[in-house]
């Protein structure tokens, strides 16, 4: 039994693509191949992985979208773990690392992101601080608020680093 471990991305360009080759700033190789190896699950407790509220997430997913996790935290077999208004946890439970978007968007000289299921903020954060300009399609409005505002709140702390 083997599991499908690959992603897609998809590139649009008004003309064929054709790029100088670049190497990865995070991961091993360049831009002119087709897998990029050794990309590792971000941590939970990231500086960059956007935490909130059960009841939150249930705002910025909606009723419709809400896909609650299993019951059972690991270790704790057969006892179920209930998951109250305040929890606190991650919006997305798989983000992909910042390091990886950044190689994405460095190697393949992009302008405009459009990401069709704006989760984890993850892309648009790293657009922000690469000035790539990004379109994101969240499941609610107040979706796209709370998304907005974690995103100001990030760029304020980032504005505050006297090394940038």
């Amino acid at each position: 039994m083997a599991i499908k471990q690959i992603e897609t991305a998809f590139l649009a360009s008004h003309s064929k693509v054709s790029l100088p080759e670049r190497s990865r700033t995070h991961h091993q190789g360049s831009n002119n191949g087709d897998t990029i190896p050794n990309v590792e699950v971000v941590a939970f407790d990231h500086a960059d992985v956007w935490h909130m509220t059960v009841k939150d997430k249930k705002a910025f997913y909606g009723k419709k979208h809400l896909v609650t996790s299993g019951n059972k935290p690991a270790g704790e077999a057969g006892s179920a773990h209930k998951r109250m208004d305040d929890t606190v946890e991650p919006v997305c439970w798989h983000p992909m690392s910042p390091e990886l978007y950044e190689d994405l968007v460095d190697g393949f000289f992009v302008k405009l992101v459009f990401d069709l299921v704006a989760q984890d903020m993850m892309l648009a954060w790293v657009s922000l601080k690469k000035r790539v300009a990004y379109v994101g399609i969240t499941f609610t409005a107040e979706g796209t608020k709370m998304a907005r505002d974690w995103l100001f709140e990030k760029m304020k702390v980032l504005f505050q680093n006297e090394e940038i």
